[in-house]
């Protein structure tokens, strides 16, 4: 039973572990864990946490049946009275037990067995039970709860309690179990212990610490055993301890304790601070505060009653009786209005250096959340609202299954964009549009706005021709909803509770909030769709944040695939579709949905929410659901493609994306056919299982980060290539080959693991085909800076395998590095591969593969300063693979222009001398401006040049939630600076000689993402469309445009 109750306080605080988590990653050497937020709107500083836990007297009791009602009176209890004579007792009903606080001790055993006690009910009927004593003779129990008890017992009137299904645990013990869990189970986050009792010194138990790393254990077992210290003893003076931790965390003395001088815990401006209050009722000895002049924060002594309202005080105002004073809340509303540091404070700059009164920090408070044993209790519930917090029951249902993520998010959050953007058309003309997606994180919602370009100079209108902001909306035309349910093998169903299978309607309903009662898991489902009930988060605009994937396409006149030799069925299913099908967008976006969205007028057509979607629901439908608070959900990339049915069968253009940090699952829709339908379904759903199955042909899938290619095979298959992602349960790289049409594994291809190798994973990966659209090669990365080939151009997929015997195509030198602290050996994934590799003809034979360094998805990249590079690796016909960085001419970064009010950088003219060299590189730098400097994106290529943006964040600041980065245009074949100017330096509308030569320009304003190029006409400048994180209009750049494109890509579906 102690297992049952502990892991009720588990199941209890499980999102306050989950939350806590999710705003600074635990981070252990062999964890992958995305972060559930923009990371350029999160600091990367962990939060301090301090839980005060009751440790007054009435923390002994015991905890009650799961069906005891204590508004249920269960009748009297009676202790026994005795008289013994010379041989022989006897044993009558004693005095009755009334009241809430009855030791065991004031048991006795009667005529029972030993360790049994004995009550009666009336004169003439007795009882003998043994009962759960955790805090032995000072266990408490209620006189109606011994009543409930003995209604339990049987006919036989004796029982062991000790051996029932009833909970033995004390309060004091399960809130031991508690706090245990938590800091055992996120050790990332700072945290302290604070006391009703101490038994010396002040309120702070044990001061709030970095517990995090194998250089921190000590303070965890101290901190552990502080925690495990705790005893029951003494009033409950819950207003009185928390003010005493306001001054801790203001770095003030102690107000209780002399001699007592507290060192502020907060680090950083940007910290996020909270306490968490554990307790058992009401207070006591809980009515002395400071007066006017003993707090700065108080000049005006409005001390205890800081929210003005005399009615909440308490009954008698000075007592110390219990309930006689009820101050928590207004202490907890102090909390969260004072600044705890100030430019006055000592010292006088954070951790960083910068101002404790720092533009976008302005303030350090104090966020209180509240946790009560009991059935309700006000001043809890008042001091968590206060505090901008939540309060929660610990009465033995899962009503904290939501419990505080409201906490944690950066305070700094403010409307930005993903990157995700796309052109209607890769050629300048008349009706071209340009696509673009917002995020608002006041309530997460995602827009898509509409640019008409001018069909002469590509400038965007001055305003959108339309946004999704007005047309995705509760009052619109709902479109079709859809997603999956996993009865038997999986099938398509309408997006209707009644529809899941049994086990996902226990999922749904399982999840709803307890608070308030009457949300079933039915009411989940239709707010998804947009149907707003009371106790749900209201919403308006139903699309949601759309952060991660990038917008894409699904046009009528979109070439993705050739004809087989002597077959023309995909030249006429192209002149069909270009007539016949409808032009639609399609976004991943965190409401829970992939998003179909007609690309003339925004409206929505289709919306299919995969299945690994349910269990997020209530979080995203929580009515505190907002800038504090988020959760991926559809966050994957998206590819549209057209492909065959089956071998030789009718075409279909699919899309297929996945989740992204949302999950480990990818799905496939169908958006029109050969025979002209333009009804969307989903197709199939992969997904890893729960748990770790070796069984499962996808125990080995991550995160879905991957975007999704689609060749076939030389039979005429149509086929699905992903890599595996991040975060499996293996930790390893693997390739995956599935049934394009049925989502069926064809083939699994792992590559090789190095010693000391753990959590790997396949980036992005990007096929080589034939003039027949049959499937070559591969090209990925992984998290370990290994670029890999893999050789797929056998007939049968059993002979398909890493190329060159096992061995990497190229190995970044910094990919893993591998450190021994303290006899523990960790590898670092300093220059992981994550963006998709690009891959190009080279000029001589072979192909270039072009790919950079970097990684953004987890909160520590927030800080890393690793050196990252680009590179071009020749794989060259007859290689052997092996390549290295010393196999590369090196090219560098030169110095700065400023013109115009922009900043350019000039770059080498270094030439590759290809009889001994393999391609070529560039450093990015590792300095500010630019500190960590890295590429997250996919390069691009036009007219013999590759063009890739980089992204960089100031690591020497955590606190710092701005990006930059920079563009670079370069030589595709050499890496050098070209030889004639390709940006407008001097801003005069064309690109000609007065201008300068350089090789990037800087952008300020976020991180860039190069989202479309759009060709010109006739000869005309081609147009560059950058979006940037910082979430402003698109930034049109002017690109060297002409009539040839001098060095073919091999990818004809990247000429799009």
């Amino acid at each position: 039973m102690r297992n049952a109750v502990r892991s009720f306080f588990r199941r209890s605080c499980r999102y306050l572990l989950g939350v806590l988590l999710a705003l600074y990653v635990t981070a252990p050497a062999y964890a992958f864990t995305p972060a559930q937020f923009p990371l350029l709107s999160a600091s990367a500083v962990a939060p301090n946490l301090m839980l005060l836990v009751d440790n007054s007297g009435s923390m002994n009791h015991v905890l009650r049946d799961a069906a005891y009602n204590n508004s249920t009176n269960y009748g009297s209890v009676y202790d026994n009275d005795y008289r013994c004579g010379f041989f022989s007792c006897t044993y009558s009903q004693g005095s009755q037990f009334v009241g809430e606080n009855i030791a065991v001790s004031s048991f006795s055993r009667g005529s029972c067995s030993n360790g049994y006690y004995m009550f009666f009910t009336n004169a003439l009927t007795s009882y003998c039970l043994k009962l759960p004593t955790p805090s032995g003779t000072s266990t408490l129990y209620s006189s109606n709860y011994l009543a409930y008890l003995i209604s339990i017992t049987g006919a036989l009137r004796v029982r062991d309690f000790t051996v029932s299904t009833i909970p033995q645990q004390s309060r004091i013990s399960a809130a031991i179990d508690v706090a245990t869990d938590l800091i055992t189970s996120n050790r990332s986050i700072r945290t302290g212990l604070a006391v009703l009792n101490p038994t010396s010194g002040s309120v702070i138990s044990y001061p709030v610490s970095d517990i995090s790393t194998s250089d921190t254990t000590n303070n965890f077992n101290k901190l552990k055993a502080a925690i495990a210290a705790l005893t029951a003893n003494g009033g409950t003076p819950l207003a009185e301890t928390y003010y005493d931790i306001t001054r801790y965390f203001r770095g003030m003395s102690s107000f209780y304790t002399r001699n007592t001088n507290y060192t502020s815990p907060i680090q950083y401006r940007c910290q996020k601070n909270y306490g968490v209050v554990i307790t058992d009722g009401l207070p006591s000895t809980d009515s002395s505060f400071p007066s006017k002049g003993q707090d700065p924060a108080d000049p005006d002594g409005r001390l205890p009653n800081w929210d003005g309202n005399l009615a909440n005080d308490g009954p008698r105002t000075g007592s110390n009786a219990d309930g006689d004073t009820l101050y928590l809340d207004d202490l907890a509303l102090f909390a969260y209005d004072t600044d705890m540091r100030t430019n006055t404070s000592t010292p006088a700059l954070d951790n960083a250096g910068k101002s404790w009164d720092n533009a976008g920090f302005v303030k350090q408070n104090l966020s209180t959340y509240t946790v009560g044993y009991t059935v309700s209790n006000q001043m809890l519930i008042d001091a968590a609202s206060y505090g901008h917090g939540a309060y929660y029951q610990a009465n033995g249902s899962d009503a904290l299954s939501d419990a505080l993520n409201a906490a944690l998010n950066d305070i700094n959050s403010k409307a930005g964009s993903g990157g995700g953007g796309a052109a209607s058309s890769s050629t300048l003309q008349a009706g071209t549009r340009f696509y673009q997606t917002l995020y608002d994180p006041t309530d997460w919602h995602g827009t898509v706005r509409a640019y008409t370009l001018d069909s002469t100079t590509g400038a965007l209108s001055a305003s959108p021709v339309w946004t999704t902001d007005n047309k995705i909306t509760a009052a619109a035309t709902a479109p079709v909803y859809e997603s999956w349910s996993t009865s038997g093998t999986g099938s398509v169903i309408s997006l209707n509770f009644s529809s899941f299978s049994p086990a996902q309607q226990l999922v749904l309903t399982n999840s709803a909030p307890t608070v308030p009662s009457g949300i079933t898991g039915a009411d989940l489902i239709q707010w998804t769709k947009g149907v707003n009930k009371a106790g749900l988060r209201t919403r308006n605009l139903l699309l949601g944040d759309i952060l991660n994937s990038p917008l894409a396409t699904a046009f009528p006149t979109a070439q993705t695939a050739t004809d087989l030799q002597g077959d023309s069925t995909y030249t006429n299913y192209l002149a069909y579709k270009a007539v016949n099908m409808n032009p639609s967008l399609l976004a991943n976006a965190n409401d829970g949905f992939v998003h179909v969205i007609n690309a003339d007028d925004g409206t929505q057509r289709y919306a299919y929410m995969p299945s690994s979607v349910l269990p997020s629901i209530a979080t995203i439908a929580s009515t505190d659901y907002g800038v504090s608070k988020h959760k991926f959900t559809v966050d994957g990339q998206v590819a549209v493609f057209d492909t065959q049915v089956s071998a030789g069968g009718t075409w279909q253009t699919v899309a297929v994306g996945g989740m992204g940090a949302g999950g480990k699952s990818f799905y496939a829709l169908r958006l029109f056919d050969a025979s002209g339908s333009n009804t969307i379904r989903a197709l199939w759903e992969i997904r890893a299982p729960d748990t770790s199955t070796p069984s499962n042909d996808f125990n080995d899938l991550g995160y879905a980060y991957a975007n999704p290619e689609v060749a076939r095979m030389s039979g005429g298959t149509g086929i699905v290539v992903i890599g595996n992602g991040y975060g499996s349960f293996t930790g390893t790289a693997a390739l995956f080959v599935l049934n394009a049409q049925t989502g069926a594994l064809i083939r699994k291809i792992t590559v090789p693991v190095a010693p000391g190798e753990t959590d790997n994973g396949l980036s992005s990966v990007r096929l080589v085909v034939n003039s027949q659209n049959v499937v070559q090669a591969a090209y990925a990365g992984d998290l370990k800076g290994h670029l890999w080939k893999f050789d797929l151009s056998a007939a049968s997929p059993t002979a398909w395998s890493v190329a060159f015997g096992g061995s990497a195509l190229f190995t970044a030198p910094r990919g893993a590095v591998t450190t021994t602290v303290n006899g523990v050996t960790t590898t670092a994934n300093q220059q992981p591969i994550t963006a998709q590799p690009l891959v190009l003809d080279h000029p001589l034979n072979g192909k270039l593969i072009y790919v950079g360094t970097g990684k953004f998805n987890e909160i520590s990249d927030k800080t890393t300063t690793a050196q990252q590079d680009f590179y071009a690796i020749w794989d060259a016909t007859g290689g052997t693979g092996g390549i290295v960085e010393g196999n590369l001419q090196q090219q560098s970064v030169g110095g700065s222009v400023i013109q115009g009010g922009n900043t350019y950088y000039t770059t080498s003219n270094n030439d590759v001398d290809w009889a001994t060299k393999k391609g070529w590189y560039l450093p990015l730098a590792t300095t500010d401006p630019f500190l960590g400097e890295r590429i997250i994106y996919p390069a691009q290529t036009s007219r013999g040049r590759i063009i890739f943006t980089t992204a960089a964040v100031n690591s020497s600041d955590p606190c710092e939630s701005t990006g930059t980065g920079r563009l670079f245009e370069l030589d595709a074949a050499t890496g050098s600076m070209l030889t004639y100017p390709v940006l407008d330096t001097n801003g005069d509308g064309d690109i000609t000689s007065s201008d300068i030569k350089v090789g990037g320009i800087s952008i300020g304003t976020g991180i860039p993402n190069l989202a479309s190029i759009v060709n010109g006409t006739n000869g005309a400048n081609d147009n560059k469309y950058l979006l940037d994180s910082s979430g402003g209009t698109p930034t049109k750049l002017l690109e060297k445009g002409g009539t040839a494109n001098v060095y073919q890509r091999i990818m004809w579906r990247q000429i799009q």
